[in-house]
C-alpha cells in the first residue's frame, strides 16, 4: 500500500503495521 503525501514524500505501510517514510525526487511528480 503506497500513500503519497505531497510530491516529495512516500509512506509505505507494511502488512505488519510498520510505516516507512521515503523521500522522492521532487522533480519526478508535479501535481497540484
Amino acid at each position: 500500500e503506497l500513500l503519497e503525501t505531497r510530491a516529495t514524500t512516500v509512506l509505505v505501510r507494511l502488512p505488519d503495521g510498520t510505516i516507512i517514510v521515503r523521500k522522492k525526487n521532487r522533480d519526478v511528480v508535479k501535481e497540484n
